[in-house]
């Protein structure tokens, strides 16, 4: 095993963007990649994603594949709020979502001597969200795994933080990215256990094209317009467009359990892409 080994998380279905970083990891003979979880959804080619993950050793679930494997079937039809969920569920074989089923909610490999925790959110809570100054979440994670790495995913945003003589390493996110619109991963050397962040710069025009020339598209158009800005600028829109309809259907005291009313999310969308002064493609 190479002394060096990648971390990445976050694919979220964009095959392009993976084969790319895994012929690179080829080409340098790094074998051994660490994978953190949410591989589907928020695009198109999610069984092509898949496919090339199963070919490696440590990999994890995230959020995006516990939801799947958690759908009971029914509940997503006809609400827009979970379109791109119900298109990803429909598009995946029958062997990919058993695959996902198999899938742990964190591990604790042994790599080199060194313990490493892999998580998507932590490894109680896969939608925990770990930021670089979590020191209470660092404590706890010490006390109850005492790892000499720690991995974590989730956020989209790309930290490595060394506390109390351990490191915590976010890689950020391979697309949907919530700091700088780049493709992100990492590299471990786990002789010294010094990290080294990657990332790629992907053209702004063909990515957009990515999305708009397939049905996915026309079948979540306000989504993929969601995720069109957020690749394009480093902000993440998805979740400031959710924490949005949120606080409207609180101000208007509109109910949005179990899901979002499919008006409250037409109105908000058109509402939210105008005050961000963001385009409609």
């Amino acid at each position: 095993m190479s002394k060096n080994i990648a971390i990445i998380a976050d694919v979220h279905s964009n095959y392009p963007l993976l084969k790319t970083i895994l012929d690179e990891l080829s080409v340098t003979k790094i074998d051994t990649v660490l994978f953190l979880g949410d591989y589907i959804s928020d695009g198109f080619e999610n069984n092509e994603v898949l496919n090339l993950i199963k070919k490696y050793k440590y990999v994890i679930a995230g959020n995006r594949e516990l939801s799947i494997c958690n759908y009971d079937g029914y509940s997503w039809n006809q609400v827009k709020q979970f379109q791109n969920l119900l298109y990803t569920y429909n598009s995946l074989t029958k062997d990919n979502i058993e695959y996902l089923k198999t899938l742990k909610h964190y591990e604790i490999i042994n790599l080199n001597n060194k313990r490493i925790c892999l998580s998507h959110g932590t490894p109680n809570n896969p939608r925990q969200s770990v930021f670089f100054n979590s020191y209470n979440i660092f404590d706890s994670l010490i006390k109850a795994y005492n790892c000499d790495v720690y991995l974590f995913a989730h956020t989209h945003e790309a930290f490595c933080t060394l506390y109390k003589n351990k490191i915590f390493i976010n890689p950020g996110s391979l697309i949907l990215p919530a700091d700088s619109p780049s493709s992100k991963y990492g590299l471990l050397d786990l002789n010294t256990l010094t990290y080294t962040p990657r990332s790629i710069t992907y053209n702004l025009e063909n990515m957009r094209n990515y999305y708009t020339n397939h049905d996915f598209f026309f079948n979540n158009n306000q989504w993929c317009n969601l995720l069109i800005h957020t690749n394009e600028t480093g902000k993440d829109y998805v979740c400031d467009f959710i924490t949005f309809v949120q606080n409207k259907a609180k101000k208007e005291n509109i109910k949005i359990e179990p899901h979002i009313p499919n008006e409250l999310w037409d109105s908000s969308f058109i509402e939210f892409m105008q005050i961000n002064h963001l385009k409609t493609y």
